[in-house]
């Protein structure tokens, strides 16, 4: 019997690996969108809702939200360990480091990209830290 369940949880897991390897992200997998800091929309026009995005450099999270009824992808070019997949009205987001500098993010399901749906996305320099002589964000009650 414990042959059967040590096979039964083997197998299981076996199977789940490469499911769980598909969509989500090159980082964190528990980033949350409604604070992402760059939100992208996938729409069944084949196209995101914007043409071009702007975010500051470092640990970025995005956000893509499906706002239609097809499955699609978000991917940077050039940045092949990062994919976020999102179905029907679903949302997800992830985190990638990125440099300053202009990347083409895309959705990889087939034809998607050749009929429009890729933007381009300008990461600039991160803002100065304000860690030494801002005020405090300690109230004083």
């Amino acid at each position: 019997m414990l042959k059967m369940v040590t096979r039964t949880v083997a197998a299981a897991t076996l199977f789940a690996l490469p499911l769980a390897a598909c969509g989500g992200s090159s980082a964190s997998g528990g980033a949350d969108v409604a604070n992402a800091d760059l939100k992208v929309h996938a729409q069944d026009s084949l196209k995101f809702d914007k043409s071009d995005y702007s975010v500051h450099g470092g640990d970025i999270t995005i956000g893509y939200i499906d706002d239609g009824s097809l499955q699609h992808t978000l991917v940077i070019d050039g940045h092949g360990g990062f994919k976020l997949t999102v179905n029907s009205g679903e949302s997800k987001a992830g985190t990638v480091n990125l440099a300053p500098g202009t990347y083409t993010i895309y959705c990889d399901v087939p034809t998607h990209r050749e009929a429009g749906m890729q933007a381009t996305l300008t990461v600039t320099a991160p803002p100065p830290s304000s860690a030494s002589g801002g005020p405090s964000s300690a109230s004083g009650n």
